[in-house]
Formats: structure tokens, C-alpha cells, sequence
């Protein structure tokens, strides 16, 4: 599909993904092809629509849909490419989450999210990190750190120690 093809096609889908998300009987089949849409045609999606997508997921409380949330915020998202609002958006509806052991603990693609944000976007990720070591300090002192490390010459031995041990 050309581009101009695509923008019109998107914005009436995109259109119709806001009142789904809204909607609090929405269909929930539409809901895993939403989802595979979004992930298969993220490159061509405005980011900040894509970003737009996943806070109203979470905002609207579409718990069933989490996992494929929080696979595009590991496949898809690039904070580089969104406005400053968009990102203080998401990382704020992700640090809700993290904060939530009710709702963290049933989200198995939440983990790959975190490291993958943090290796991606250090600099914008300062508060997520130290809520992560407060919340989930297991998870930080293991998976997360090991993945999210800059100083691999200190950290590298001890990890491997830790594992051997």
C-alpha cells in the first residue's frame, strides 16, 4: 500500500481503535487483532498515535489485553520519536503499573518492557529505574541488571559468581 493509501486506511482505524478502547463491553477477538495490526505495521503508524493507543489501553483498564501492550512497548516503541508528553504519558501509566503487584505480577511480557526501555532509553528511564529497585528488587538485582548494565567490567563477576554459585 502506497502512503497516502495508508494514512487514509489508518486514520479511519485508528478511529475506530479509540472507541474500542473506550468501549467497556468492547469485543475482545478484535482486541488480539488490533494488536497484531499494530505490531505488524508499527513503522508506518505516527508514534505518538502508537503511544496514544497503549496509555488508553491502560488508562482504560484493558487487563486482558497487557501482554501485547507491554510486547509493543518492548517491540515497537521508540521514546525518541514521540513528543516529551507522549513519554512522560507512558512511562507514568508504566510506573503505575510497577507500583501495582496486583497487576505486575499477571503481566509476563512486563519484564522484557522494562530492560528494553531502559537499554533504549536510559536518560529518560531515571525514575522508572529506581522505582523498579524499590517495587521489584529481585527482578533489579538479577534479570534487569544484568540486561541493564553500563559497567559490565564490576558487574559482570558478580553475576557470574552469583549464577555459579
Amino acid at each position: 500500500m502506497d502512503d497516502e493509501r495508508f494514512s487514509f486506511v489508518w486514520s479511519e482505524l485508528y478511529e475506530l481503535i479509540s472507541k474500542w478502547i473506550e468501549d467497556e463491553s468492547s469485543v475482545t477477538v478484535i482486541g488480539h487483532e488490533i494488536f497484531l495490526a499494530l505490531e505488524g505495521s508499527y513503522l508506518r503508524i505516527p508514534h505518538n498515535q502508537l503511544i496514544e493507543i497503549i496509555c488508553n489501553c491502560i488508562y482504560n483498564n484493558k487487563h486482558r489485553f497487557y501482554d501485547e501492550i507491554f510486547e509493543l512497548i518492548r517491540k515497537c516503541v521508540n521514546l525518541d520519536q514521540a513528543s516529551p508528553e507522549n513519554t512522560a504519558n507512558l512511562l507514568e501509566a508504566i510506573i503505575n503499573i510497577v507500583r501495582n503487584p496486583d497487576e505486575r505480577t499477571h503481566i509476563y511480557s512486563l519484564q522484557g518492557a522494562l530492560f528494553t526501555l531502559r537499554k533504549k532509553h536510559r536518560e529518560l528511564t531515571e525514575e522508572l529505574d529506581k522505582i523498579i529497585a524499590d517495587e521489584m528488587p529481585d527482578f533489579y538485582d538479577n534479570t534487569y541488571r544484568l540486561e541493564t548494565t553500563i559497567e559490565e567490567n564490576t558487574d559482570m563477576p558478580v553475576f557470574l559468581k552469583s549464577y555459579i554459585t
